[in-house]
């Protein structure tokens, strides 16, 4: 094939993949291989190293900078391997790094390829930098006051892609104005600090905080690493148009890189959906009614209030689920 692409990789993620060399003419030859960058924007390929080797000769270095020395025609494998810098930074997630790998050959009894047979061999290379930390799933009409302290009240969950812990202290997350901010401090989150764990979750909440608040109807949510957003860099957003029923949420799925959907809240673990008939208010206040009859029907009574099912009660019945939940509830 005359492509390689990588897919995601993430901070410390490494791919590899290998080429033949083999000389089909009747006259010896001599040949470099180098790689050149393609594309306006090559801020990507800062960050990602690379190991080419064939026989003794090996080269570790960025791929901007990849240039063997003259090596005889002969059959040969080289083998490469990229990885993505550990330091990576958010200005580069989302970003591919586009290059051409080149091999030139000439006669082996001239200097080099300005004059004489000569032959030119390309492929082209991608390697796209993944997001290494995401939003994942936010409540935006939560069950009770929007603004309650924590565990209560307006929450967001982000997701860490990568193999390596993050932290993000000093990030902040906004609404569509760039004065509405949350800042992300180890006041306001579930695990009362800022560090993610590899492939974990952080929920940050409102937590009473006055500047920021998400629109039921509507709203942008945006994961930023600075204040104020203008210097800083937005690493991810998600914009939604439509009213959720109250202790709805948005989520991913699969976590961190799947698309939007429509489940029930679950904060803090692995995103899911649920069975069709589940109640989303059963899911998130379980509670044990108790039950009488008397002889005309069956009264179900919980927590002081009853419901008479000899007639149609209303119920909110959950199509989806979502992500995780606190260590001693689902929310």
């Amino acid at each position: 094939t005359n492509t390689f692409s990588s897919g995601l990789l993430y901070p410390t993620d490494s791919t590899s993949t290998s080429m033949d060399i083999s000389n089909t003419g009747s006259l010896s030859s001599q040949y470099i291989t180098k790689t050149t960058l393609e594309g306006n924007d090559t801020s990507a390929c800062d960050h990602i190293t690379m190991t080419a080797s064939s026989g003794a000769y090996t080269y570790t270095g960025l791929i901007k900078d990849f240039t063997s020395s003259a090596i005889p025609t002969a059959s040969a494998t080289w083998n490469y391997n990229f990885t993505v810098s550990p330091t990576a930074p958010p200005s580069v997630w989302g970003k591919t790094c586009y290059f051409v790998w080149n091999y030139t050959a000439w006669q082996d009894n001239l200097t080099d390829a300005s004059s004489g047979f000569t032959s030119v061999k390309e492929k082209l290379g991608s390697i796209r930098i993944g997001k290494a930390v995401v939003l994942n799933e936010f409540i935006p009409n939560p069950i009770g006051l929007a603004n309650a302290l924590k565990p209560n009240g307006e929450r967001i969950e982000r997701y860490n892609n990568s193999n390596i812990t993050m932290n993000l202290s000093g990030w902040v997350i906004y609404n569509s104005s760039d004065t509405g901010e949350l800042p992300i401090t180890n006041l306001n989150t579930n695990t009362g600090g800022t560090t993610i764990t590899p492939h974990g979750f952080l929920v940050v909440y409102k937590n009473g905080d006055a500047d920021f608040t998400l629109n039921d109807s509507g709203d942008t949510i945006r994961l930023a690493t600075d204040y104020p957003i203008t210097s800083s860099v937005v690493v991810d957003s998600y914009t939604y148009t439509i009213e959720k029923p109250e202790g709805y949420s948005f989520a991913r799925l699969p976590d961190g890189v799947g698309s939007w959907v429509d489940p029930i809240p679950t904060p803090g673990i692995s995103n899911e959906l649920a069975p069709l008939t589940e109640s989303v208010k059963d899911i998130i206040k379980p509670e044990v009614p108790n039950i009488t009859t008397d002889g005309t029907g069956t009264t179900i009574t919980t927590g002081g209030s009853s419901v008479d099912t000899t007639e149609s009660a209303p119920t909110d019945t959950a199509t989806t689920a979502g992500s995780a939940g606190y260590p001693d509830e689902r929310l």
